[in-house]
C-alpha cells in the first residue's frame, strides 16, 4: 500500500496483495531492493515477477523449535545485507536467505514456571517441559556494528557486543517470569542506550512498564510518568532525527516524549482510542498499525523534532518546513471512488507551514512567501475575503470538488475525512496551526526555509527560487 496514491485518494486501487508475513507475521522490506519483500518464518517475495520462495533457516538447522503468532524478522541498520530471525534462538543470514547460522544458544527461560494468577485448571493443562518461551523482539544497534539486543516473551534481556559470539543477561530485576518483552529500541546514537517496552497484562498487571538503559543493561530506570494506568506497552520507537524524542504504542494509543523518557504526554490528535501493535518513522511521517487491522499516518513530525524552550517563550512561531516535492495531485480520470468505499487522503499537495500563536491576535495574520531576493511570491493573511462554493452550484457530488490552500487544526492531518473543498486562509486564533501552500507559481520548484518575525503579528516563509525540491 503506498503513503501517496496516483487518484484523489488512497483505495482499493491502490491494495497490492501481498504473500509473505501473513496475517501475523513481520514483513521486512529488503533496504537493498524495493522490489523484494521478505517475512514469515521466512518467505521472500519478489515483485517484479511475483516469485516467491521459502527459505526457512530451519531447513539447514533441524531441531526442535518454539513459535509464537508473531516473531520477529529484522534487518540490520548498519549492515542491509543483515537479515535476523528468531525462535528460542538467534538466526543470521548475509545473503537473502540462501544460508542461515545461528548466532545464539536458547535465550529465554530455563523454567518461568506457571502464572501465579491461573486457576488450578488451567495451570494443570500447561505444556510439559522447563522452557516454553521464544525472542519476541531483536533490536540491532543503530551506531555499533555485532550489537544486538533481543527480548524474550517469558521477561528477559539479552545483549550481544560481537555478533552472536558471546552474550550477557541484563535483565532488570523487577522483569518477572511472564512479562512480555514485547520491543526493545537501540539508541539512534549512544552504543550503550537502549529502550524496553514490556506487556505485563497476562498476570494482570495493566500499568506501563517502559525501561531505559544508558550503561550496556547493567542498570534500568523505569520511564513511565504520564503514561496512565490501562496503557500497557506494546512499542517504543526513537526519533532518528532527534535524540530523545521518543514515541510509544499502547494499548489505547500514543505517546511522545521529548526528554528521552522522563515524562510523556499523548500524541493522539484524531487516532482512535484502540490498540496500536506498532509504530515506524519513516523519513518525516510517523506511521502505525492499529489492533484493528488498519494503517495511520501522521505526516510530517518535523514541528515536534523542533519543539524547544525557544518556541515555548516565544508569542508566535513559524517551523522550519520539511522538504517538500512539488506533485501533480491525484485524478480520478473523471470516476471519483464514492466516499462510501474505504478511503483517505493523500498527503497534502504542497508544502505544510507549521505556526504556533500563544495568543488571539487582534491584528491580522500574514503568510508571505518570498524568493531568495526577497520578492513576493505568494501572500496569504486572516482578513483576506475569500468567495465561497455554493453546494447548489455543483454539478456533482460537493465531496469532489478540489481542495486548495487551505490550513487545519493540528488534530487533523490524515485519517478518514473528507475532502477539504475550497480556500481557506491563516486563522488568528490561539493555538497550533498548519497551513497548506500548492506551491502554485510560475517558474521552477522553490526551496523553503522558516522565519518568523515580532512586532505585527506576521509570520514568513522565507523562498530561494531554485531548482530541486522544496523545502
Amino acid at each position: 500500500m503506498p503513503s501517496r496514491g496516483k487518484f484523489r485518494s488512497l483505495n482499493f486501487h491502490d491494495w497490492r496483495p501481498t504473500v509473505v508475513g501473513g496475517e501475523s507475521d513481520y514483513i521486512a522490506p529488503d533496504p537493498l531492493n524495493p522490489g523484494v519483500s521478505f517475512g514469515g518464518s521466512v518467505m521472500r517475495q519478489d515483485f517484479g515477477n511475483e516469485q516467491t520462495q521459502a527459505m526457512p533457516p530451519t531447513l539447514a538447522h533441524p531441531g526442535e523449535y518454539r513459535r509464537t503468532w508473531t516473531l520477529p524478522l529484522v534487518f540490520s541498520p548498519i549492515d542491509a545485507h543483515v537479515l535476523y530471525f528468531s525462535s528460542q534462538v538467534l538466526f543470521r543470514t548475509a545473503d537473502g536467505g540462501s544460508s542461515w547460522k545461528v548466532i545464539s544458544p536458547d535465550l529465554t527461560r530455563e523454567d518461568p514456571g506457571v502464572p501465579p494468577n491461573l486457576d488450578p485448571t488451567t495451570a494443570a493443562d500447561s505444556p510439559k517441559g522447563k522452557r516454553h518461551g521464544v525472542i519476541y523482539t531483536i533490536g540491532p544497534s543503530y551506531v555499533r556494528a555485532g550489537e544486538i539486543w533481543i527480548g524474550t516473551d517469558d521477561g528477559q534481556i539479552q545483549l550481544t557486543q560481537d555478533e552472536g559470539k558471546a552474550w550477557e543477561n541484563v535483565t532488570p530485576p523487577e522483569l518477572t517470569p511472564w512479562s512480555k518483552v514485547t520491543h526493545i529500541e537501540a539508541s539512534h546514537s549512544d552504543a550503550a542506550t537502549a529502550y524496553a517496552a514490556i506487556d505485563r497484562h497476562r498476570l494482570e498487571d495493566y500499568a506501563a512498564h517502559l525501561y531505559r538503559t544508558r550503561d550496556f543493561g547493567k542498570t534500568w530506570q523505569r520511564i513511565t510518568t504520564g503514561i496512565p494506568e490501562g496503557s500497557f506497552l506494546n512499542c517504543v520507537r526513537e526519533d532518528p532525527a532527534r535524540k530523545g524524542l521518543l514515541y510509544a504504542c499502547t494499548e489505547k494509543g500514543v505517546y511522545v516524549s521529548f526528554d528521552d523518557g522522563d515524562n510523556w504526554q499523548p500524541l493522539q490528535l484524531n487516532l482512535p482510542v484502540t490498540s496500536v501493535r506498532d509504530l515506524v518513522v519513516h523519513d518525516d511521517d510517523l506511521v502505525v498499525a492499529t489492533f484493528g487491522r488498519s494503517f495511520w499516518i501522521l505526516d510530517d513530525v518535523t514541528p515536534l523534532r523542533q519543539l524547544d524552550s525557544r518556541m515555548a517563550a516565544a508569542n508566535s512561531w513559524l517551523f522550519r518546513p520539511q522538504v517538500t516535492y512539488r506533485v501533480r495531485p491525484g485524478n480520478d480520470q473523471g470516476t471519483p471512488v464514492p466516499m462510501d468505499e474505504a478511503l483517505a487522503m493523500n498527503p497534502p499537495d504542497g508544502a505544510v507551514l507549521d505556526y504556533y500563536i500563544k495568543e488571539k491576535s487582534a491584528l491580522p495574520i500574514q503568510l508571505e512567501i518570498l524568493d531568495s531576493e526577497g520578492k513576493l511570491v505568494r501572500r496569504f493573511a486572516s482578513d483576506d475575503k475569500l468567495s465561497k462554493t455554493n453546494p447548489d452550484d455543483v454539478p456533482f457530488q460537493y465531496d469532489w470538488v478540489s481542495k486548495g490552500e487551505q490550513p487545519a487544526t493540528s488534530s487533523g492531518r490524515r485519517g478518514n475525512a473528507p475532502l477539504r473543498v475550497g480556500l481557506t486562509l491563516p486563522t488568528s486564533e490561539r493555538s497550533a496551526q498548519l497551513f497548506l501552500w500548492t506551491i502554485r507559481t510560475l517558474g521552477r520548484a522553490w526551496e523553503l526555509h522558516g522565519k518568523a518575525h515580532g512586532g505585527r503579528q506576521e509570520q514568513h516563509a522565507t523562498v530561494e527560487h531554485q531548482a530541486g525540491p522544496a523545502r
